[in-house]
């Protein structure tokens, strides 16, 4: 995802490359619908929020106050709601603490750990 990328997203013991919206499987374009009420947008938030990389993307996206697309399974109306609710260093630190935890679990039920 060109978005991604721009950005510099990176996650401990992660690569960016292992996300949904990086294996090629669907067109980049699907993580920038035209309206956040479309199919696209539903099939993108949905594949977002399957992702191993959810927490640590829309941490990205919140960091770099990105405001366009679906990142973390939100969109940028959602993000603002969370931005409203709670500030940036907080939800940042919060999701990249869950995402490291994830990426833990992961590593020891696969026997890296």
């Amino acid at each position: 995802m060109v978005g991604a990328r721009a950005t510099g997203f990176k996650q401990p013991g992660l690569d960016r490359s292992q996300g949904v919206c990086a294996s090629g499987m669907y067109d980049p374009d699907t993580w920038f619908p035209l309206s956040m009420e479309s199919s696209e947008a539903d099939l993108a938030r949905t594949l977002c929020r399957n992702c191993e990389l959810q927490n640590g993307c829309l941490a990205d996206a919140i960091k770099n106050n990105i405001t366009y697309g679906v990142w973390g399974g939100t969109s940028p109306q959602e993000r603002q709601v969370l931005l409203r609710r709670e500030n940036a260093e907080a939800i940042v630190s919060r999701l990249v603490a869950t995402q490291e935890t994830e990426n833990a679990e992961t590593r020891l039920a696969l026997g890296r750990g």
